[in-house]
């Protein structure tokens, strides 16, 4: 008689099923394995009472060839895709056998047959080692299967035969011996590498060797597969075993195709395409994005015919090789659907985890969002010894690189959505330039040398290379790519492990295929990349926002991934495939079919009917659970929100007819100190900056002299005296050779001003004891009649011929001129940087001397008493108000706003911007800085500062007067939109094995800073969002992470190897190990780019001619006035950075460098003001950056001619000669008495 059960029990029950059911959601846990994931939470902003399922959703195409076609009126297919996951894999879980008998039930259901005799060995070793999935095994019954169709003693026969040919090697067990190596068909010169393999193999089944029957196995010693398949040979074989009968070798049917097409089915895609694999690359099956459902699907060739062209597995030369004729039992690392290769597992690079932990942060803790992938040119050997030049392109992993690097045009992508309850929609297209940079980082890595002339070498130059990242620097990165190399991938395991989400693309199915999941472990990606965009936009988001990301997927498919392989990837796991292959194999190759198991050592039944079943339940308590499971997911559907989908759009750009005018804005403040504050009420500061520089500039040409008589005033008026001796030759040497500004020669008067204060003879006793000094050389005229020549030299010996080209230059540059010039002796300091630091007070009495028409003897100069580099700063000045220890903590900014440079030299100026002195590699020396000269003396280089005295003249170095049109496209043309540069580690001496200090003095350099900004990815930056129009206020700064907008602004690294050689082991070297480097550019390559950044080296910078004519948009981040300052504008023809804003963040470094962390809103804010914000531009000025990129090109093709610098030169020595003249009223020139 049954007993009802009480509704109160039932309710109890229930509740309890409730809760069961939502723990099991949260930790199913079969084998202590971490399963499935969670669908998304609710993200913020979501209407959280959207139910999703009244909305009515197509269904997705799933095709026969392992790929699910997107419906735009369905959901987002990742959705559906991980969804069948779980249930597949949670299925997996359930069922997996407990038992033995479990398990035999298990094998014979899935295999038709018995399980090999020592299967219970091999169970009792399993369960024992806490093996997971014990059933699946599939990989092993799909390669041996074949091989149960072909008669045993042919197949030994086939087997000996193979052990004759090569490269390969027989691993195996005679009797109850010991496992060894039994032959090798090995060449002399690969045999150590390939049997180091076998030695792995044979210690790997050390712990298992008592418990292995004697076998025989020939191994390849080849990464990848190698023995091709004939469709219609193992097709007869694979039917043969289905129906339990066998066939001789020789009555295998034979095929009459060869190629790779051989092993394709007569109705496969492959064959039914015509398709010749030399020829072009057939179109795709759909227009439309697809994803992987099944990824051994997805991996055939056969019915992916573009695999032929897009793998370097399949490119070789003609259609292919030869296919086996037989079956030929084989085992390789790897093997491919067309294959019949047994595949092994491997140890090679398999590592149990990352260590030290530190290595590898959490999900959570890793600071990079983009695609990672570094590695080597593995997987084109067969590609170069076919045709190089074409099918080298076509490699798997050239193709990705490539792909990932490529940034012209555009790229279709279907935009991520926040939810199930919305539909996928579209896809748009997006820039390339916009979108790749800032979610992939993928190259090839170390270098190519660049004197290698190769063919493989030329193929390279192409090719994105950069520096090898280390086991800490890989571990910052949250998404990272897996691609096959010559076979299957050896990394995949540390990937795992790696709490990083995995995308794997591949043509190998591996050993363990049948035990992982994707979407559950991994991401699958198709082997043409074609969802490689969709799917990681899926999981990061798109934009700086971030917009429809799934982070908290791509965090728990990490952290399954990881699982996994810790629990189900072991050497255990390893061991046990082994194990089971080695039973596999003894059977199928040795026809022991009938071999009667364990059925008579175990006692048990194994009917069927004698196994209990896995789950019995009353009725009752079934229709509870089936209601609490049903109620569980209701509500959990129910709590998730519909958020609308929408991509990053640009701020509402106002009407076009508003009056700028009309609109009343608040004043900038225009600070002494050369720099402008912005003021959130007012308009964005650069329109101010560019209209102040285009009406200054006008003025400026519209007042030229075009007289000499002119040209006289306006000396006049500008220096109060008369002009030198010569300018009248000058003039009219300026006038033939079309010299435009000629009133433009401030610079000079700057430098030799404070000359005109110091007393004649002294300042030649000066000059001559500067002679007689090291390290200069002094050119000159002796006479009227004699050679401009090089007077006099004082170098080292070692450097003395590599100096000397420097000052034959100059006098090659001064040949046109040499017979107008008067007598002159020029002392030269041969280095970039300037040598004269000033003391304030000796300076500033020289001037005030020279303005009030007196001098001063040399024993007058007052004495100054201080030292290091604030010697030359004003007592008032900041500098000297801020500091008193230059060792110590730099001084906080003036202001916590927004600030642009509306006056190059003044923002130059480290009395005015103390922050200098910790910023820049001139001033960062031990102590405080060098004594200050007590004399002013009078020495010419090639690069000044605001804090020397030396006499600045135009060089030749690196000059150019226009760049090859090939390597110079227009600004249209141009195709990447990142601000570049590339460049090496000059500016600062480099450290070797020293103190700590000139470590840290080394990392504060400018130019290590700039590389270390441009890459740093931690924490968030403060930008001023650019606005579309004059007439909008630029209101307040936001914050942006920098991992979303510093990757995709900006590409700038040292170039080559920085200056340090692979087998540098020094401070230097370390340090440079820390930074990001990249391959040399050629012209053509830095063509391809809108904007790029100049700054100093170890002086000034020789390339900013050359940047100049590039028809890119120059940002100049400089120390140094040079010669041309008056006669330049910027905002007109480049734009202005500022030197000092440029810290970061680095967390290696100590807390000084912390307290530098500044907001860098002067290199943001510029550049996103003319590249705009995001992937669609936002407040965007491609037309202002285009006209100053044009301006700025036209400016050095009309002003920075040889003809110039020739002027310069000209005005200069004219300059010069009379201040040094014991008669400077005599050496003037007063051919006209213009003052009536």
């Amino acid at each position: 008689m049954k007993t009802a059960i009480p509704s109160r029990v039932l309710v109890v029950l229930a509740v309890t099923a409730m809760l069961v059911v939502v723990l099991s959601i949260h930790a199913i846990k079969a084998y202590d394995i971490e399963l499935p994931i969670e669908p998304p939470a609710v993200l913020p902003g979501l209407n959280a009472f959207i139910d999703p399922d009244p909305v009515q959703f197509a269904e997705h195409t799933y095709r026969a060839d392992g790929l699910v076609e997107n419906n735009p009126d369905g959901s987002h297919s990742i959705f559906d895709l991980i969804d069948r996951a779980q249930a597949a894999w949670k299925e997996k879980l359930e069922r997996a056998s407990t038992t033995l008998p479990e398990a035999v039930t298990e094998y014979k259901r899935r295999y038709k047959r018995d399980p090999p005799k020592g299967f219970d060995v091999w169970w009792n070793w399993a369960r024992q080692h806490d093996v997971q999935l014990p059933d699946e095994y599939d990989q092993i019954y799909h390669d041996l299967e074949p091989f149960w169709g072909i008669e045993p003693k042919s197949l030994l026969a086939t087997r000996e035969k193979l052990e004759g040919t090569g490269p390969s090697y027989t691993l195996g067990k005679v009797d109850d011996g010991k496992l060894g190596i039994f032959n090798t068909s090995l060449s002399p010169s690969s045999a150590g590498h390939f049997l180091k393999a076998a030695k792995t193999i044979i210690a790997l089944l050390a712990d298992i060797e008592d418990l292995l029957p004697p076998f025989r196995a020939v191994v390849s010693g080849y990464d990848h597969a190698n023995k091709l398949s004939d469709y219609y040979v193992e097709r007869a074989a694979r039917q043969a075993a289905a129906e339990k009968r066998v066939i001789k070798s020789k009555d295998l049917p034979r095929g009459n195709s060869t190629g790779w097409l051989s092993a394709c089915g007569p109705n496969s895609p492959a064959r039914n395409g015509s398709i010749d694999v030399e020829g072009d690359l057939p179109p795709k099956t759909t227009a439309g994005p697809t994803f992987i459902y099944d990824h051994k699907l997805a991996m055939d060739p056969c019915l992916h015919p573009r695999h032929f062209w897009q793998h370097s597995q399949f490119i070789w030369k003609g259609q292919g090789p030869e296919p086996q004729h037989e079956m030929v039992p084989m085992f390789s690392y790897s093997s491919s659907p067309v294959h019949h290769n047994i595949r092994i597992p491997n140890m090679y690079l398999w590592v149990e985890d990352i260590m030290p932990r530190t290595n590898d942060p959490e999900w959570h803790e890793k600071i990079d969002e983009r695609l990672v992938w570094r590695g080597s040119t593995t997987g084109t050997g067969l590609v170069l010894s076919a045709s190089p030049s074409i099918k080298f392109r076509k490699a798997h992993r050239v193709r990705l690189v490539q792909f990932a690097n490529d940034v012209e045009g555009f790229v279709s992508i279907l935009p991520p959505v926040n939810t199930r309850a919305d539909r996928v929609g579209y896809p748009m297209d997006v820039r390339k330039a916009r979108l790749t940079p800032g979610i992939m980082d993928i190259a090839f890595a170390g270098t190519v040398d660049s004197s290698c002339k190769s063919e493989m070498c030329m193929l390279m130059g192409g090719l994105a290379f950069t520096r090898r990242q280390t086991t800490r620097e890989a571990g910052n990165y949250k998404y990272v790519v897996d691609i096959d190399g010559n076979g299957w991938s050896g990394r995949f395991k540390r990937l795992l492990v790696s709490n990083s989400l995995v995308f794997k693309t591949t043509l190998y199915p591996e050993w363990y295929s049948g035990r992982i999941v994707p979407w559950i472990h991994y991401v699958p990606v198709q082997l043409d990349l074609s969802d490689l965009h969709d799917t990681l936009l899926f999981f990061r988001g798109i934009g700086l926002n971030a917009v429809g990301a799934h982070d908290e997927l791509a965090r728990e498919i990490a952290r399954a991934g990881r699982a996994w392989s810790k629990k189900a990837w072991r050497k255990e796991d390893v061991l046990s495939y082994w194990f089971r292959w080695v039973f596999f194999s003894l059977i199928a190759l040795l026809g022991c079919a009938q071999i009667c198991i364990i059925a008579r050592r175990i006692k048990f039944d194994l009917a069927p009917s004698s196994c209990p079943p896995r789950r019995q339940m009353k009725t009752t308590i079934q229709w509870i659970l089936a209601f609490a499971l049903t109620a569980i997911f209701v509500l959990f559907l129910s709590i998730q929100a519909l958020k609308v989908y929408d991509i990053e759009q640009p701020p509402a750009v106002r009407s076009s007819f508003i009056d700028p005018d009309a609109v009343q804005f608040a004043e900038h403040t225009y600070r002494a100190d050369g720099l402008v504050e912005h003021n959130p009420e007012g308009s964005h500061p650069i329109f101010d900056l560019i209209d102040r520089a285009k009406a200054a500039w006008k003025d400026k040409l519209e007042r030229a002299s075009t007289t000499l008589p002119e040209a006289v005033i306006e000396y006049r008026r500008r220096y109060k005296r008369d002009p030198p001796k010569g300018f009248d030759v000058w003039w009219n040497w300026a006038r033939e050779h079309d010299v435009l500004l000629p009133d433009e020669y401030d610079q000079i008067y700057h430098d030799l001003e404070p000359f005109w204060g110091i007393e004649p003879k002294s300042l030649s006793a000066i000059r001559q004891d500067l002679e007689a000094k090291v390290e200069s050389y002094t050119i000159g005229r002796v006479d009227w009649k004699g050679k401009l020549s090089v007077l006099n030299t004082s170098l080292t010996p070692q450097y003395a011929g590599h100096f000397l080209k420097g000052a034959k230059s100059i006098i090659a540059l001064l040949a046109d001129i040499e017979d107008l010039l008067p007598p002159f002796r020029a002392v030269v300091s041969p280095q970039d940087s300037p040598n004269r630091v000033s003391d304030y007070f000796v300076e500033q009495a020289t001037r005030q001397a020279a303005a009030e028409k007196r001098v001063i003897h040399r024993k007058d100069f007052p004495k100054g008493n201080t030292t290091g580099w604030l010697s030359p700063c004003a007592p008032d000045s900041p500098a000297r108000n801020a500091l008193r220890d230059l060792e110590g903590h730099p001084p906080p900014k003036a202001t916590t706003g927004h600030t642009f440079i509306y006056d190059h030299k003044l923002a130059m100026n480290p009395c005015l911007h103390p922050r200098h002195f910790w910023q820049h590699g001139l001033f960062i020396w031990p102590g405080n800085g060098p004594n200050p000269e007590r004399d002013m003396v009078p020495e010419f280089t090639y690069s000044s500062t605001t804090f020397h005295h030396n006499i600045r003249i135009p060089v030749k170095y690196l000059w150019v007067e226009d760049i090859p049109k090939a390597d110079n496209p227009e600004w249209d043309d141009k195709i990447d939109e990142r601000l570049v540069w590339r460049g090496s580690v000059t500016g600062i001496s480099q450290p070797g094995a020293e103190e700590a200090s000139a470590v840290m003095r080394f990392r504060r350099s400018h130019r290590i800073r700039l590389v270390q900004f441009a890459n740093d990815l931690l924490d968030s930056v403060s930008v001023l969002p650019p606005v579309n129009t004059k007439a909008e206020r630029v209101g307040n700064p936001i914050e942006v992470h920098k991992a979303r907008l510093n990757p995709q602004i900006m590409d700038i690294a040292f170039a080559g190897t920085g200056g340090a050689s692979g087998a540098c082991k020094d401070e230097f070297c370390r340090l440079m190990s820390e930074v990001a480097v990249a391959r040399l550019q050629s012209l053509h390559q830095a063509g391809r780019y809108k904007y790029v950044i100049d700054v100093d080296g170890n002086g000034w910078s020789g390339r900013f001619k050359r940047l100049l004519v590039s028809n890119a948009l120059v940002f100049k981040a400089t120390l140094y006035p040079e010669w041309y300052g008056d006669r330049i504008a910027p905002w007109i023809h480049y734009v202005p950075v500022q030197a000092s804003r440029m810290a970061l963040l680095d967390r290696g470094l100590v807390l000084l460098l912390r307290f530098l962390q500044l907001d860098l809103s002067d290199l943001h804010d510029t550049l996103l003001f003319f590249r705009g914000l995001g992937l669609n531009a936002a407040g965007a000025h491609d037309d202002l950056a285009r006209e100053i990129a044009s301006a700025g090109r036209n400016w050095s093709k009309k002003i920075w001619r040889k003809e110039d610098m020739v002027s310069y030169w000209f005005r200069l020595i004219l300059e010069y000669a009379r201040v040094m003249s014991e008669d400077r009223e005599g050496m003037s020139y007063k051919e006209y008495d213009l003052d009536v």
